[in-house]
C-alpha cells in the first residue's frame, strides 16, 4: 500500500499524531526551560548590594607631613561635610573653627593662612561650594588637606 494512500485513510490520525507530537515537544522545552533557570539562578548567586543607607562616609584630614587621621560612620539625613566634620572633632577632640560665612579657618589648631588652607575634595573631585552647603551622601568619600 503506498504511503500517499495510507495518508488519506487516516488523514485525521495523522493529525492528531502530528499534534501531539508538537505538543510534547513544546511542553518538553517549557519545562527544560524552567529546569535550567532554576539551575542559573543555583549556580549564579550574587550578593545583594547593601543599601545606600547603610554604606558608611570616610572622612580623611590630612594635616601634610605625613599625618592624617580618618573618621568613618554613618550619615544621617541632610548632614553636611561641616557637620561630619565636627562630629569628627568631638570624637577625635580636636575643634574645628569657621570663619562668619562658614569657611573653614582651623581643624585641630591648625589655622589657614595665606600660604596655606584647609581644601575639601568630595570622592576625590576639589568642593568649591562652603562644606556647610555641600551634603554627604551615603558612601562618599571626604578628605580635607591642609594645602
Amino acid at each position: 500500500m503506498p504511503f500517499k494512500r495510507v495518508l488519506q485513510e487516516h488523514r485525521s490520525a495523522y493529525w492528531v499524531v502530528v499534534l501531539g507530537g508538537f505538543l510534547a515537544a513544546v511542553a518538553l522545552i517549557f519545562f527544560q526551560n524552567e529546569a535550567f533557570y532554576r539551575d542559573f539562578l543555583t549556580y549564579l548567586r550574587i550578593e545583594p548590594s547593601p543599601p545606600a543607607a547603610s554604606r558608611p562616609a570616610r572622612l580623611t584630614i590630612d594635616f601634610g607631613g605625613g599625618r592624617k587621621r580618618a573618621f568613618e560612620g554613618q550619615i544621617e539625613e541632610g548632614m553636611t561635610i561641616l557637620a561630619a566634620l565636627r562630629r569628627s572633632g568631638e570624637a577625635g577632640e580636636f575643634a574645628v573653627l569657621t570663619d562668619a560665612r562658614g569657611e573653614i579657618t582651623a581643624v585641630a589648631g591648625i589655622r589657614s593662612s595665606a600660604a596655606k588652607r584647609w581644601r575639601i575634595y568630595r570622592n576625590g573631585a576639589a568642593v568649591t561650594d562652603l562644606a556647610g552647603h555641600v551634603e554627604l551622601q551615603p558612601g562618599d568619600r571626604i578628605e580635607m588637606r591642609y594645602e
